[in-house]
C-alpha cells in the first residue's frame, strides 16, 4: 500500500509493477490478508517478495506459481540489496495480528522507517522487541521508549476515540459465556478465511474439543504448522465450527445452532445480541484507539502516515439485521479524529534525522537515487509504457472473446457497440505521430498539445474498458 520514501522498496501493492513494468522494485508482504496481497496472481514475476516464513508458507497455498519469494528471520535485522549503490537493513517484528503478520523496521541510508503493517499493539510488546525499544529507554518520562523514527506509517484502521473495544482476553472470556449460556447448541464461529486462529486454539483448549473448519482453513493451518491437532474437517468430531459470514443465514436454518461474530467493529464494550441465536463480540485484530495512542505515545516519530489511505470504502454487513448493521455500516465512514491528535501532539519535523532530511531537501540527490535504483525513467521508457498501456486498454476494442465453462470452446466473437471505429483510428494515429516525431526528434511537441492529445486518447480508452466484475 505504500512506496517506501527515497527507496525502490513497496509494501504491500502489487499492482506496482504492473503499472510500472520498467522499474525496478523490491516488494514486502507484511502479512496474507487480501487487502495487502492484492495484484498477485499465480503467474506474478517481478522481482522479489520479502515476507515471514508463515506468510511464504500461506501465499504459496493460494498462488503456488509465484516466483521469487524470500523470507527474513524475525527479530534479525537483515541487509538486503537495493541496487549496486544502496542497501537497506530490515528487521521484522511480530505484529500481533495474524498468523506470520510483521511490522518492518528500514534503516539505511534514508534514515529509519517504521511500517507497521496491521497490527494490534499491547505494552508487553515492548520489552520483547529490543531492536525497536532498547532497554536503556524504557524508563524515559515522556513515555517515547524507541529508536528514533524518522517516518511512522501506521495501522490507523481504528484511529478514533469512539473506538473503545476492550483486550482481546476480555472478549474471549464473553465469547465463552455465550456458549456456556445455549448448551447443547452446535456454535458457528463467523471469521474471515486468515486470522483469529489463537481464538480457535483457545477455545478447543479451554472447552476439550477440536474445532471443525473446512478444507481450505485445514489447508491453511496446516501450512502453518499452527497447532495442527486442533482441527479437522470432520463435522462429527466437534461442535465449534468456523464458517464464513455469508454462510450464516443458511446455516442457521440447521436446529439448536447459534451464530458468533467476531469483529472490533462491533466496537462494544460487551457482547451483543441483536436476536436470540447471533451474537456479536468486539474481538479484534487491530489496535483499539486507547492501544494506537499508547503505541504512538512510545515511538513519537518526526513524519506520520497512514497505512489504510481511504476510510470510505465498502463495507462489509455481517447478517441482515437492519439496525445492528447500519450502526456498523456508519462506524465504517467515521472520520478519524485521532490521527489529527497525533500528528499534533507526537510528530515534529525537527527531530528529522541528518539522512533524511538531507534528501527531503535535495530534489537532485531524489533524482540521482532514483536513478540508481532503476525507478528513474527516460523520457523514451515513458514511451514505451505509454505504448504498452495503450495497447493494453485497446486489445479488446473490436472483439471479446468469453470462454465458456465446459471445455474450451470460445464464443464467436461479439461488436462492441459502445466503441466507434473512427474515435480508435484517430486516438491510435495522434499516438504513433507523436510517438515517432518525438523518437527522431524532429519537432518538439507543444505541451499543451500533447495534454489535449493524452486526454483524448483517455476519453477512448475509459469508453472501452471492460466491466469490473467484483467477486
Amino acid at each position: 500500500m505504500v512506496l517506501i520514501s527515497y527507496t525502490n522498496i513497496v509494501v504491500d501493492d502489487f499492482g506496482y509493477a504492473k503499472r510500472n513494468p520498467l522499474k525496478r522494485y523490491i516488494y514486502f508482504l507484511t502479512h496474507m490478508h487480501s487487502d495487502h496481497y492484492q495484484g498477485i496472481s499465480n503467474s506474478w514475476d517481478y522481482g522479489q517478495i520479502f515476507c515471514s516464513t508463515v506468510t511464504k508458507a500461506l501465499l504459496l497455498v493460494k498462488f503456488p506459481g509465484v516466483k521469487g519469494v524470500m523470507t527474513i528471520p524475525m527479530k534479525t535485522p537483515t541487509e538486503i540489496e537495493l541496487c549496486k549503490k544502496y542497501k537497506v537493513k530490515v528487521t521484522f517484528l511480530d505484529a500481533n495480528h495474524c498468523p506470520g503478520a510483521v511490522m518492518i523496521l528500514f534503516q539505511g541510508y534514508f534514515g529509519t522507517i517504521l511500517h507497521t503493517g496491521d497490527m494490534r499493539f499491547n505494552m508487553e510488546m515492548i520489552p520483547k522487541n529490543p531492536h525497536l525499544y532498547p532497554p536503556q529507554n524504557i524508563s524515559n518520562e515522556n513515555g517515547k521508549c524507541s529508536i528514533d523514527i524518522d517516518e511512522l506509517i501506521l495501522d490507523n484502521t481504528y484511529c478514533d476515540p469512539i473506538f473503545k473495544f476492550p483486550n482481546r482476553d476480555e472478549a474471549f472470556k464473553m465469547l465463552c459465556e455465550i456458549i456456556d449460556k445455549n448448551p447443547n447448541n452446535r456454535v458457528f464461529l463467523c471469521v474471515d478465511s486468515v486470522g483469529k486462529e489463537e481464538l480457535m486454539v483457545e477455545l478447543a483448549k479451554h472447552y476439550e474439543t477440536i474445532i471443525v473448519v473446512n478444507e481450505q482453513r485445514y489447508e491453511i493451518v496446516t501450512a502453518m504448522n499452527f497447532y495442527v491437532e486442533y482441527f479437522t474437517t470432520d463435522k462429527s468430531q466437534g461442535w465449534i465450527e468456523v464458517i464464513r459470514k455469508g454462510e450464516v443465514e443458511a446455516r442457521l436454518k440447521e436446529k439448536n445452532t447459534i451464530a458468533i461474530t467476531a469483529t472490533g467493529w462491533a466496537n462494544t464494550t460487551s457482547y451483543q445480541m441483536p436476536d436470540n441465536r447471533r451474537y456479536v463480540i468486539p474481538y479484534s485484530l487491530h489496535s483499539n484507539f486507547n492501544e494506537m495512542h499508547q503505541f504512538v505515545k512510545s515511538i513519537q516519530p518526526s513524519l506520520l502516515q497512514k497505512v489504510v489511505k481511504n476510510n470510505t470504502g465498502k463495507s462489509n454487513k455481517i447478517y441482515n439485521i437492519t439496525q445492528f448493521s447500519q450502526y456498523m455500516v456508519t462506524l465504517h465512514h467515521i472520520k478519524q479524529r485521532g490521527f489529527e491528535f497525533f500528528l499534533k501532539n507526537y510528530t515534529d519535523e525537527k527531530r528529522l534525522s541528518q539522512e533524511y532530511r538531507s534528501i527531503m531537501m535535495d530534489s537532485r540527490k531524489q533524482k540521482e537515487i532514483n536513478q540508481d535504483l532503476g525507478i528513474e525513467l527516460t523520457e523514451q521508457d515513458n514511451q514505451m509504457i505509454n505504448h504498452m498501456m495503450f495497447q493494453d486498454s485497446n486489445q479488446n476494442i473490436f472483439s471479446k472473446q468469453k470462454q465458456v465453462r465446459k471445455g474450451f470452446k470460445l464464443e464467436k466473437p461479439e461488436t462492441n457497440k459502445n466503441f466507434k471505429i473512427t474515435q480508435f483510428i484517430r486516438a491510435k494515429q495522434q499516438f504513433v505521430n507523436t510517438e515517432q516525431a518525438l523518437q527522431k526528434e524532429i519537432i518538439p511537441v507543444d505541451k499543451e498539445k500533447r495534454k489535449d492529445n493524452d486526454s483524448e486518447i483517455t476519453e477512448v480508452t475509459k469508453q472501452t474498458k471492460d466491466p469490473i466484475i467484483i467477486d
